[in-house]
């Protein structure tokens, strides 16, 4: 026995060592996929307007092969501007980060952002560790050749800020370094998750060790994080800055996520400036509110960005501007149903005569409430349905008695109603069982009961302490009903079609559904199905919109009742100059009116120098705008980030998720 197992011991640690390496590669292989996530998509070109292609091709010192990696380039009006390399992190190509690209843009920099291969348009190839440094570096290389003379910086977003750190310790060129929502180590990101304790940190390989790389850059280092980062905790980004060598900075941003600090929901204050060009780098994103750029010279008198420029150009040129007897019928209607629409917006914003456009938003008056004009002329009576047929005697169900079942009377013309009776769809909405839509459907399949007896006749109206109970069908049809919250992108209606610009709508795709969606549900085409969005949110501002097929919260959130707060970071400019006073930022918590009614209470103030936060309980038509016009502001960017205590968080622009089992508005 002991000479066969000395015969077959080396065979055997041959196969074991084999089996261990082939074990290794296929590890690292998918290490290398997880971190990674390599983007493919197509190119959008309307968010690289304005932008230049660049090919660069080098070889690679790890496959030994030629490569070729696709950037862009975002010049700057000056042309001795300083360049920045702008280093993304995972699962993102460059296409999704163009509004970074031109916040930098905005702050002084020409920009280019590279793809490393794997993606967008770059070789297709599995990124590594020592892959993607090679990439940078060529980018990096690719600028001193293109830009001689010109001081360059570079940048990089979550895992593009650990190579933008290995990128920095290697070139003694380079004049500043900028990272954003980094970490110190994918291990140390590892022990930051839920399931962080399992020992496995010693099988990463792609490790990137930013926390020994920071102490070799020799330049000023600016570290920037959100606070309320939910993916790279904000401790990591302040340990990295802890062990970078000065000069040195960090800003934590109240309220920034993962993907909104560089946006407008993290507006870092301009004292935040750093020693990176002289004075300190203001890393602000000082934007129209949604990443895009503005011009100084052209804010107030035209629009902000491109896609507004190009927005209103499709306004102004769209082919059904003009009702025409080419056209179809419905495109007619839509026509004249625009033109009415753009003369009722005309005459609520001309006010009284002499006022100007704020004339119809003023201070409210103290002015009792009897003193406000009637109706003008009272609503019609109409015929009041017929009240409740008798309930049958116990113990007959006509449902087996093989009698026809009676048809309910018709209702009786200008009868009176029963005294303190409500309609009974409206009696389902305020005990929360369905909005009334959805009453009225469930009445008609005869779904409803009244003191234990079916009720199929709508317009049916009923006694408060009456008994409605509806049957387990609608209760399981209620349960598979969903809603969506969406990061509304700027160029989209919230509800239908109108002037050429799509519904947000739209964007509820399969390719569009949020890959992190704690909620577990999956995307059907089903849930497309009598989907509504519940509350506005105008075509030029951003941020959370919610859709649903629930008629319960559609209720919650835009009934006549409703005291669901919603949360906006609004960024504005003095329209004449002049500074908001401490009047008018008092007027804008409270004392406004809007086309004679007055406003309920709000929650204003500053964030910033430029920025303002409103908690609204309300959502009239362009209300926030129209408010700030009322005080001598400019609204140039607005996001709504918070309906009751749902958050928009890290959700991206253009993507949605669901609300989960356990999420509640309320």
């Amino acid at each position: 026995m002991t000479r066969w197992t000395a015969l077959l011991r080396w065979p055997l640690a041959l196969v074991a060592a084999l089996a261990l390496l082939a074990g290794c590669a296929t590890l690292d292989q998918k290490q290398r996929e997880w971190i990674f996530q390599p983007n493919q998509n197509a190119r959008s070109t309307s968010r690289a307007e304005g932008m230049e292609d660049v090919w660069i091709t080098h070889r690679s010192n790890e496959s030994g092969r030629d490569v070729t990696l696709h950037a862009l380039w975002l010049p700057h009006p000056k042309a001795d501007a300083p360049v920045l390399l702008y280093l993304h992190g995972a699962r993102r190509n460059i296409w999704g980060s163009t509004f970074r690209m031109r916040n930098m843009q905005e702050l002084g920099f020409a920009v280019l952002a590279v793809d490393y291969r794997g993606f967008g348009q770059s070789t297709a190839e599995l990124p590594s560790e020592d892959s993607v440094l090679e990439d940078a570096r060529a980018a990096w290389d690719w600028i001193g050749r293109a830009h001689p003379g010109r001081q360059r910086f570079i940048f990089g977003h979550s895992l593009g800020g650990a190579i933008a750190v290995q990128l920095a310790s290697q070139v003694d060129d380079a004049r500043g370094l900028i990272v954003e929502g980094t970490f110190t180590s994918v291990p140390d990101v590892f022990r930051s998750f839920r399931w962080g304790w399992l020992p496995i940190t010693p099988l990463i390989t792609q490790r990137f060790d930013s926390a020994r790389h920071i102490g070799e850059v020799r330049v000023p280092v600016l570290v920037v994080h959100g606070a309320s980062d939910g993916l790279i905790r904000p401790e990591l980004g302040r340990a990295l800055y802890d062990k970078a060598p000065s000069p040195k900075r960090f800003v934590l941003v109240e309220g920034g996520t993962h993907y909104s600090t560089n946006g407008s929901a993290g507006a870092v204050p301009r004292r935040a400036a750093g020693p990176l060009r002289p004075g300190w780098l203001t890393p602000a994103w000082s934007s129209c509110g949604h990443g895009h750029p503005q011009a100084e010279e052209t804010r107030g008198r035209q629009p902000c960005c491109a896609p507004h420029a190009a927005a209103r150009r499709r306004r102004q040129t769209a082919p059904d501007a003009r009702p025409g007897p080419g056209r179809t019928r419905r495109a007619r209607r839509a026509a004249r149903t625009g033109t009415r629409t753009a003369r009722r917006r005309q005459e609520v914003f001309a006010g009284a005569p002499g006022t100007g456009t704020a004339g119809a938003f003023r201070p409210a008056p103290n002015r009792p409430a009897e003193a406000r004009p009637a109706a003008a002329r009272p609503a019609p009576a109409r015929p009041a349905p017929a009240p409740l047929p008798p309930a049958r005697p116990a113990g007959t169900n006509t449902a087996f008695s093989g009698r026809k079942k009676p048809e309910p009377p018709p209702p009786a013309v200008g009868a009176p109603h029963p005294e303190g009776s409500v309609r009974l769809s409206k009696r389902m909405s305020e005990l929360g069982l369905a909005s009334r839509r959805e009453a009225d459907e469930w009445i008609e399949r005869g779904w409803v009961r009244v003191d234990g007896r079916v009720v199929a006749e709508l317009g049916a109206r009923v006694q408060p302490n009456q008994q409605v109970t509806v049957d387990k069908r609608a209760r399981t049809e209620q349960a598979q009903r969903v809603t969506v919250l969406l990061n509304k992108p700027v160029g989209y209606v919230s509800g239908r079609a109108e002037d050429g610009y799509e519904p947000a709508s739209v964007l509820i795709t399969a390719a569009n559904h949020w890959r992190e969606d704690p909620s577990g549900i999956r995307f059907a085409r089903e849930h497309l199905r009598y989907l509504a969005p519940a509350g506005r949110l105008d075509i030029d501002s951003v941020g959370l919109l919610v859709l649903t097929q629930d008629g319960r919260v559609a209720k919650q959130l835009i009934g006549e009742d409703s005291a669901i707060e919603k949360e906006y970071l609004v960024r504005v400019q003095p329209a004449a100059g002049q500074p908001l006073s401490a009047e008018g930022l008092r007027l804008l918590n409270h004392g406004l009116e809007l086309d004679g009614e007055p406003l309920k209470p709000a929650r204003v103030e500053w964030v910033n120098e430029d920025q303002l936060r409103f908690v609204l309980t309300e959502g009239k038509k362009r209300q926030i705008r129209r408010m700030c016009e009322a005080v001598g502001l400019k609204v140039t960017g607005l996001k709504r980030v918070r309906i009751g205590r749902v958050m928009l968080g890290d959700l991206p622009p253009g993507q949605f998720r669901y609300l989960g089992e356990g999420e509640s508005f309320a």
